[in-house]
């Protein structure tokens, strides 16, 4: 078994996992830093899956948080394709899913989070938007569709409902809570949001009052 020990292990290859790395090297911490990823790709941002990722205007090398040579110049160790299998802190340690284990100092948690997704098989045409490979499957099978349904009617589900417009598909967005954007906008701002998108050709599938609400004038 491989053992490795480093001064701080961030778990997270994501923008918020390489942004305190650098963060961490730009403030004068020396000790050794290590980035673990479960995907095999070096750490880019996530908000372009949605729109620029998706409308194919953007490719990796465009949204990549920092290019390859930079993490060599700040010394930061980047293990790609690895897993955080278990996390032991009273021993400070972390083993991965090759069985590799690693010792730390200090340990930050980046991983972010995940869709929700079906029970049971995957079925065709349902996609999850969460990674790289997410958003170019997306993108190349939206070119084959003519409607699209989003599930959430969140930031997220409502960047991709605009950017499936905008590729000249029929767009449909459904979400469970009363209204959309519950979780980031005051009621009456996300209603002229709505406003604004259903200008565009969107329909929404959410309750009776708030499509009231929401079928006002900007």
């Amino acid at each position: 078994m491989t053992e490795l020990k480093v001064g701080t292990l961030i778990i997270g290859a994501g923008q918020a996992g390489a942004s305190a790395a650098f963060a961490l090297r730009e403030k004068g911490y020396s000790d050794p830093v290590c980035i673990i990823g479960e995907e095999a790709l070096p750490p880019y941002e996530r908000p372009p899956l949605s729109k620029a990722v998706l409308r194919d205007e953007k490719n990796l090398a465009d949204i990549l948080v920092r290019d390859l040579p930079a993490y060599d110049t700040h010394n930061i160790q980047l293990m790609l394709g690895s897993r955080a299998e278990q996390i032991l802190p009273q021993e400070q340690r972390v083993k991965l899913g090759d069985g590799q284990v690693i010792h730390y100092d200090h340990l930050i948690l980046a991983t972010g989070g995940r869709p929700r997704q079906l029970p049971g098989k995957a079925l065709p045409g349902v996609h999850y938007l969460r990674s790289h490979g997410d958003g170019t499957r997306l993108a190349a099978e939206l070119k084959q569709y003519r409607k699209l349904a989003v599930i959430g009617g969140g930031f997220i589900g409502l960047e991709v409902a605009a950017s499936a417009r905008q590729m000249g598909l029929e767009v449909c967005v459904i979400e469970a809570a009363p209204r959309v954007l519950q979780r980031s906008l005051p009621e009456t701002i996300a209603a002229d949001v709505v406003a604004l998108h259903e200008d565009q050709g969107w329909s929404f599938t959410v309750t009776p009052a708030w499509r009231a609400l929401s079928a006002r004038t900007v």
